[in-house]
């Protein structure tokens, strides 16, 4: 009988020392993965290696960073540096020299292009297609910053951007910034006037209510499950709903043929706008509205992947031919009078669109921001005096 129930403790204690051994491996294993990660900041999650919080405006790419973005389902690697104020690329000289002319792209990871080198994505190149236009120099700055909308655009610029100086805004509108927007909105903080005045992170403004700092941030396997039961719990709370703007299913419902009833939310994406264009006219600096078609509304081959495309809720090959979004879009602009362009029509019609976008992602591909800042580029010309060189060229001659 003692046998026995000795037998039994000592099975009971090469079980939980084996489990306690098990545990301990994993720690050990996670933390030199964690190691690895910020010795060589890489990873496909543009939210671990690059963003930081921010009190003003949810979230900002954090100064001063170095990384490797993995694209996803592509071997290769990107690198991402930011500079000083957390924007990539080169550092900004304030006060804006004399003889410079400043452009500030606005917009979410699209505008960022995480996916491409910093010399092909679209900012850069509309700096160089402009400057071939121009005898000023020309700074694009590109101030993309991942899951961005109207909303923290215009506190971005009130926070960071308007000390730049800019001379031109051009706010791109992604079609997903409407529900992100709904996201946002629930957080930020607005004047008398619902002028929206912060929007700070959550977790900056109360600490976390489970476990105590000691624990829950000492030991990388807590904070890994936290994580990972936390996306669980994401997962169920939102219904399978293609509509729902607060599911990740329904981030592009509005575009659909049959959209949802989301008046009110799109008329609250876009009110920042209108604060942005009475910002710029404070600064003499003017603001152009331009739009970033989503793959589907082009080609029903862009972006054709069906894992992706059943994440968003958007159906297989097939193309959006529903109007109102730009139609929206440009009638707001034309009530606020701000210059509007809209390369939707172009590309649609263009044999290699399919190409303009990445398989897994819905972004633009190298050949979509070439595209894109061509049509950019085009449309500032047309509209910017300054830019037609050979037009004024001319008119010295005579």
């Amino acid at each position: 009988m003692v046998r026995s129930f000795c037998a039994w403790l000592k099975h009971i204690f090469l079980a939980c020392l084996l489990l306690l051994f098990l545990v301990v491996a994993v720690e050990v294993g996670l933390r030199v993965r964690d190691s690895y990660a910020h010795q060589n900041q890489t990873g496909e999650n543009l939210e671990e290696i690059l963003i930081g919080k921010s009190w003003n405006t949810h979230h900002i790419l954090q100064p001063m960073r170095r990384s490797l973005y993995q694209i996803p389902g592509e071997t290769k690697k990107i690198t991402i540096k930011t500079n000083s104020v957390g924007i990539r690329g080169p550092e900004i000289v304030v006060p804006k020299p004399d003889g410079v002319l400043r452009i500030i792209c606005l917009g979410d990871a699209t505008v960022l292009g995480p996916d491409v080198e910093y010399e092909e994505t679209f900012p850069y190149l509309l700096q160089r297609y402009l400057q071939q236009r121009t005898e000023f120099k020309v700074e694009v700055i590109n101030a993309g910053v991942p899951g961005y909308c109207p909303l923290l655009g215009y506190l971005q610029t009130v926070h960071h951007l308007i000390a730049m100086e800019p001379d031109l805004l051009i706010y791109n509108f992604d079609m997903s910034d409407v529900a992100d927007d709904h996201q946002y909105r629930r957080i930020t903080v607005m004047n008398d006037e619902g002028v929206p005045l912060v929007c700070p992170h959550p977790y900056l403004q109360k600490k976390p209510k489970t476990l105590s700092p000691k624990y829950g941030q000492e030991f990388l396997l807590i904070q890994w499950g936290k994580k990972n039961l936390g996306k669980l719990a994401d997962q169920s709370h939102y219904l399978e709903d293609e509509r729902d703007i607060s599911s990740p299913l329904g981030k592009y419902a509005w575009l659909k043929d049959d959209s949802p009833d989301w008046d009110i939310y799109i008329k609250q994406s876009l009110s920042p706008l209108g604060e942005l264009k009475t910002l710029a006219g404070k600064i003499s600096a003017q603001l152009i509205i331009s739009v970033i078609p989503a793959p589907w509304q082009v080609s029903s081959q862009a972006s054709n992947n069906k894992a992706l495309q059943k994440s968003l809720g958007v159906e297989v090959e097939q193309i959006y031919r529903n109007e109102k979004p730009f139609e929206r879009l440009a009638d707001f602009s034309l009530e606020k009078k701000i210059l509007f362009h809209d390369p939707s029509s172009e590309f649609i019609n263009r044999k290699e669109v399919d190409d303009y976008y990445w398989e897994h992602i819905p972004r633009f591909s190298v050949k979509g921001h070439k595209a894109y800042a061509q049509e950019l580029a085009r449309f500032v010309i047309r509209n910017f005096t300054c830019f037609r060189l050979e037009t004024t060229k001319e008119t010295e001659k005579k």
